[in-house]
């Protein structure tokens, strides 16, 4: 598995519902098919992570701007809906 830990700005973030964090996260790209990865974004302070199926699926497994960029959107998506549900 390969990982990128990233810094956001905390005004941009959603804040993790375990641990608050809103600027320190760690993107994980894992092998989940022989062609495919999954990619998403974990609190980089309590390990907590959007529920499975909010992965992005990548050919490579790539940690690059643009696939942060995606993982930080997911969690800013799947952290407002379970504050709203």
């Amino acid at each position: 598995m390969a990982t990128r830990k990233v810094t956001a700005k905390a005004e941009l973030m959603q804040a993790c519902p375990k641990c608050g964090n809103r600027e320190h996260f760690t993107i994980h790209a894992e092998r989940c098919a022989e062609d495919c990865c999954d990619v998403w974004a974990q609190c980089a302070n309590c390990g907590h992570r959007p529920p499975p199926g909010n992965e992005i699926e990548d050919a490579w497994g790539s940690l690059d701007d643009g696939m942060v960029q995606g993982t930080l959107e997911i969690w800013n998506e799947t952290m407002q809906e379970a504050q709203e549900a």
